[in-house]
């Protein structure tokens, strides 16, 4: 059932100050909205909120990826565990609440029919940021999907190559922010800034 615990989410006391400390510690910075800032290494993530953020917990709270959602709510009712449910785009998370107060919140990874979603995929733009001296870069991708909605995300390199091959995107763009370089693009049919067609 339980599969990994992915992420974290802390509440600080200052945001800016808590970001400079975990990427002095080695952590990469990914692109949030709002006023939180999340860094990550390899798959695992730490959420900085502040203190005085609504949406920030007491003080921790442990983000764990199950295989599907229902069939742990089931399992922790019939534990007589008390769980509600956040939404979470269009998908659902359960929180609950572990002895000592510590919030833990579970969600599913597991999506059947990944390489459909993929394809519903209209825009992707893909921004490759260089790591520092001795460090790996990442890929930081924002995607619209046909229903209009934008996601943020920082896949591997094979994830975001994988990405590309399934979405089918009309418009696909990699980028070099740091020198605007266009690295790569696959651009099908008519761009909305012009009337000309593109090849």
């Amino acid at each position: 059932m339980i599969k990994a615990v992915s992420a974290l989410r802390l509440a600080v006391a200052d945001v800016e100050r808590s970001l400079a400390f975990y990427k002095m510690l080695g952590f990469q910075e990914v692109p949030t909205e709002g006023d939180a800032r999340e860094v990550r290494s390899n798959w695992f993530r730490i959420r900085l909120e502040s203190r005085q953020s609504k949406s920030g917990s007491v003080g921790l709270r442990v983000c764990i990826s199950v295989d599907d959602v229902e069939t742990f709510a089931a399992h922790l009712a019939r534990h007589h565990v008390k769980a509600h449910s956040e939404a979470a785009g269009k998908s659902t998370e359960l929180v609950v609440t572990d002895p000592d107060g510590y919030t833990l919140l579970f969600f599913q990874t597991t999506m059947p029919g990944a390489s459909e979603l993929a394809r519903r995929v209209s825009i992707m733009n893909a921004n490759w940021v260089a790591g520092g001296d001795g460090e790996d870069g990442s890929f930081h991708i924002m995607v619209v999907t046909e229903d209009g909605e934008k996601h943020v995300m920082s896949p591997s390199p094979a994830s975001t190559a994988a990405l590309v091959a399934l979405a089918r995107a009309d418009t696909v763009l990699v980028w070099d922010p740091a020198d605007r370089t266009l690295i790569a693009a696959n651009i099908v049919g008519r761009m909305a800034w012009t009337n000309t067609p593109s090849s």
